[in-house]
């Protein structure tokens, strides 16, 4: 019955509806939308995961299942090890007086370059396939960034014992509690940074209580359904819609072309807008929750957010800050302050993070796709305005 003046409940002036069945309807919606698309690209290119391979057009630069023992491949993972014993050595050195700082620190310089620019050189030169070439880069530029991060953050500790911030870390090991420079110079110190997910090194990280073989088994599940989703996604979807896009542009001709393949190349991006966004969320969930995750449990290390709420984001600051911590940590502690402290204004000391930013993603695309062109990530540097560390 009619008992008081009400506004309907989508009028600007009614109370604050429950969205959530709208938004079930929605995500309905769309997974049969996206479900007709993947249905297209089946009955238009046929099952084309039974190829065995995923990757651009040409054979040269095709991934197959043997690329996962190639050689070259194998021993520079391998390698990676030598720099860090000797990360550890110089470091041992510094601390027990056998070498002087300046030349220790001059070896770390050697050094930490060196686990960067060898395994470049060998992508260049002697590995054929992207994703392999990809994953090495990954791995050594995440090397180069731990080794910085021990390096400098062990000279910290060396200069300023008594600034001890371990004592407010919680849930850590009794037999960490009393840690501290040089004692934590040992090898287990320096493998358990090296595999833990994170790039800052400290003498002591917070730890889980136990490891839940529950959760182990669970995220190993995942990453292998994140695999595989991964691979069929771009196997069944992007390859064959950007092959098939190519083929379309070089088969216009006539004056009518330029006309035409605007509507063509505006089609496809759509489609492949699509894919790229599934393939973007899946590595990223895979990679940053997944992944990370699992070496959290393995390795019992206690500080699992790897990422904050970037989907919420307003503008541009928020995201950079959000998405990817352990970036975010180490851009924010060995490079944002080291530049604050020499001197530098903020405008300054964000700009250098930018630029050092696009030129490590710069690198790590490029030197995977053997092109020097540098064309990625320029737009980061047009961010500096915009974004506040």
């Amino acid at each position: 019955m009619h008992r008081r003046a009400e506004g309907s409940y989508l009028s600007h002036d009614s109370p604050t509806p429950n969205y959530r069945g709208l938004l079930n309807l929605g995500v309905i919606i769309l997974v049969i939308s996206n479900f007709r698309i993947l249905l297209g690209t089946m009955r238009e290119y046929g099952f084309v995961l039974t190829h065995g391979y995923f990757s651009v057009p040409d054979e040269e630069y095709s991934f197959k299942w043997k690329d996962i023992v190639d050689v070259p491949f194998v021993f520079t993972m391998i390698m990676l090890n030598i720099f860090v014993i000797f990360a550890y050595l110089i470091e041992l050195g510094i601390s027990r007086r056998f070498l002087k700082e300046w030349l220790g620190i001059s070896l770390h310089i050697i050094n930490t370059n060196l686990s960067l620019l060898l395994p470049m050189v060998i992508v260049w030169k002697y590995i054929n396939s992207p994703v392999n070439g990809a994953v090495l880069q990954m791995s050594s530029t995440v090397l180069w960034m731990k080794l910085i991060s021990y390096a400098h953050a062990n000279a910290d500790y060396r200069h300023f014992p008594d600034r001890n911030v371990e004592n407010i870390i919680q849930n850590t090991d009794e037999e960490s509690i009393s840690l501290n420079y040089p004692r934590n110079i040992t090898v287990t110190n320096i493998y358990y940074f090296w595999f833990a997910p994170t790039l800052t090194y400290q003498m002591v990280f917070p730890r889980l209580v136990r490891r839940s073989k529950g959760q182990i088994l669970n995220l190993v599940l995942r990453l292998f359904f994140c695999f595989v989703l991964l691979v069929f996604l771009v196997a069944q979807v992007f390859r064959p819609t950007l092959n098939n896009l190519m083929e379309e542009l070089n088969e216009l001709k006539g004056e009518d072309m330029h006309i035409l393949s605007v509507h063509i190349f505006a089609e496809y991006i759509l489609k492949l807008g699509i894919a790229s966004s599934y393939i973007w969320l899946l590595v990223f969930y895979g990679f940053f929750h997944v992944l990370l995750n699992l070496l959290a449990q393995l390795l019992r290390f206690g500080d699992r957010v790897f990422y904050r709420d970037w989907w919420n984001s307003t503008n541009m600051s928020s995201y950079w800050r959000l998405w990817n911590l352990p970036v975010h940590y180490w851009l924010v502690r060995h490079l944002y302050f080291p530049c604050i402290r020499i001197g530098m204004s903020k405008s300054a000391a964000m700009f250098m993070v930018f630029f050092f930013s696009a030129v490590v993603h710069e690198m790590l695309i490029s030197v995977s796709i053997y092109n020097t062109q540098p064309r990625f990530d320029s737009h980061r540097c047009r961010n500096v305005k915009i974004t506040e560390i």
